[in-house]
């Protein structure tokens, strides 16, 4: 692999080239988005549940 062609998007570590990922990349804040989008639509059906009927 060129070295100077991916120098910006891979890390070495022990001999093995990791790529290094954004932090929008990784599980903890793919799980914190999901959690906030769930959060949201309960929010919003319970809203609309004590909404008066009629």
């Amino acid at each position: 692999m060129d070295w100077f062609a991916v120098r910006g998007i891979v890390s070495q570590k022990g001999g093995a080239l990791v790529v290094a990922a954004p932090w929008y990349a990784s599980w903890g804040f793919k799980l914190l988005l999901s959690l906030a989008v769930t959060a949201a639509g309960y929010w919003h059906k319970w809203r609309l549940a004590r909404k008066a009927k009629f």
